[in-house]
């Protein structure tokens, strides 16, 4: 009797572990990949958050184009690049799931693809700089403390 009891609790046990832990895995997941947002995301986030605030920022028509304008070929650059990379990636597989795989052009794709990647990440810090710089010092200030206002609003909705 006492053996079935303990069996039981134990089952119980296991199966109420069972229902939870997906769901305790899938926040902690959630928690990690928004500590790590993308270059690319930042820029978006930040072109949006100036055209959005653009009558507290005071800009100008011609900010507002140039800002949209930067936008547009970011993204078209964006494109490309990822692009390029998921083609030299098809290369990588088909070199992996060839008969003979050859060391030296396997790594040589490998470097390819990194050297776009980082080329892309290098492309989108000059987009952030540009987009800075369309500003004055004064709306700069204004941006950040925007920005600020709109983490804090965002750390109490979590």
């Amino acid at each position: 009797m006492r053996t079935k009891f303990m069996m039981a609790a134990f089952l119980l046990f296991i199966l109420i572990f069972s229902l939870l832990a997906p769901g305790a895995y899938s926040y902690g997941r959630e928690k990690a990949s928004m500590q790590h947002i993308d270059i690319g995301c930042k820029f978006f986030s930040a072109a949006n958050l100036i055209l959005e605030n653009s009558a507290e920022l005071t800009l100008s028509d011609e900010q507002v184009n140039r800002i949209k304008a930067l936008q547009n070929e970011t993204e078209k650059s964006l494109i490309r690049s990822e692009r390029e990379i998921e083609l030299v990636e098809v290369d990588i597989k088909a070199q992996l799931h060839g008969d003979m795989i050859d060391p030296g052009i396997l790594a040589k794709f490998i470097d390819q693809k990194y050297e776009l990647k980082k080329m892309k990440d290098k492309a989108l810090v000059e987009s952030i700089m540009s987009l800075n710089s369309i500003l004055t010092e004064e709306q700069r200030k204004t941006l950040t403390s925007l920005s600020s206002k709109c983490k804090k609003e965002a750390g109490r909705r979590e």
